[in-house]
C-alpha cells in the first residue's frame, strides 16, 4: 500500500508530461526510475537524474528528483530540488507567452511533435510542489518553514479558484433555478447537501481537499486555531463524503 501510495505522488507530476527529448516519450525515461521506486530498490538520485537533456525541462526535471529524494528518505536533496523547481516555475512564468524561442517551439512542435515544447506546470502540481517542500520543513522539526509552504500552497489553490469562479456561479444559479422549479417536497438540509455536492464536484476538479487538511494540520500546530478550522471547512466542502 505505501509503494502504491508513493507511485500516485510521483505520477502527478508525470501527468500530460512533455519529453525531456524531442525523440524519446518523457514516461519512457522516468518510467525505469519509477518503478526503481515502487520495488524500494536503492537508487542513487543524483545519478539517475543526471540527464543532459534536462535543461529543456528543468522545472518538470527538479520536480521528479525532489519527490523520488523525499521518498528515499534525502530531505536536504529534495528541499534543494523542490527550491530549484520553483526557481524555474518562475522563470517560465516571467517569460512571454509569444517569445521569440516560443515562436520557434511552437513552429517545431507544429513540424514535429509537442515534445518540442518546454513542459508547462500545472496549477494542481504548483500546490503539491508546495506541499512537499512542507513535507521537508516538518522532517526537520522546522514548523515555521512549513507554514510558509502551506501559505504558498493555499495562494496557488486561491489563484485555481479565481479562475473557475465563472463556473462556480453558473453551478449556484442552475441550482438556485432547479430548487425554484422543484415541487417536489424536500427539506432545507436535503437541498443544501445537493447544492453543496456539485459545486464539491466542481471545486474537486481545481482543488486539492488534502492539501486543505494538511494546511489544517500545519496551523494547529502554528496556534492557528483560526486559520486551521478555516481550511477544515474548505477540505470537507471539497470533498464532503470524507468520513
Amino acid at each position: 500500500m505505501r509503494n502504491f501510495v508513493n507511485y500516485l505522488f510521483i505520477s502527478m507530476v508525470c501527468i500530460g508530461c512533455a519529453s525531456t527529448s524531442t525523440l524519446k516519450p518523457y514516461p519512457d525515461q522516468i518510467n525505469p526510475i519509477l518503478q526503481h521506486v515502487i520495488d524500494d530498490k536503492s537508487i542513487n538520485v543524483n545519478r539517475e537524474f543526471l540527464n543532459k537533456d534536462k535543461t529543456k525541462d528543468k522545472a518538470l526535471y527538479f520536480l521528479e528528483q525532489g519527490r523520488v529524494a523525499q521518498i528515499k528518505g534525502e530531505i536536504f536533496q529534495s528541499q534543494k530540488a523542490f527550491a530549484k523547481a520553483l526557481e524555474a516555475i518562475k522563470n517560465l512564468d516571467n517569460k512571454a507567452i509569444y517569445s521569440a524561442s516560443g515562436a520557434v517551439a511552437q513552429g517545431s512542435s507544429i513540424l514535429v511533435n509537442d515534445n518540442a515544447l518546454p513542459y508547462m506546470v500545472q496549477g494542481y502540481e504548483r500546490v503539491m510542489l508546495h506541499q512537499f517542500q512542507a513535507f521537508n520543513y516538518l522532517y526537520q522539526q522546522d514548523i515555521k518553514g512549513a507554514g510558509v509552504e502551506i501559505r504558498r500552497a493555499n495562494a496557488q489553490q486561491e489563484i485555481s479558484l479565481k479562475k473557475h469562479q465563472a463556473e462556480i456561479t453558473k453551478v449556484k444559479e442552475t441550482n438556485r433555478s432547479n430548487k425554484l422549479n422543484d415541487t417536489l417536497p424536500t427539506t432545507v438540509n436535503e437541498a443544501y447537501a445537493k447544492n453543496d455536492l456539485s459545486i464539491a464536484q466542481l471545486k474537486n476538479s481545481f482543488q486539492n481537499a488534502y492539501s486543505f487538511y494538511f494546511s489544517g494540520l500545519v496551523y494547529e500546530l502554528l496556534g492557528e486555531d483560526n486559520d486551521a478550522y478555516i481550511d477544515y471547512k474548505k477540505a470537507l466542502e471539497i470533498y464532503p463524503q470524507n468520513s
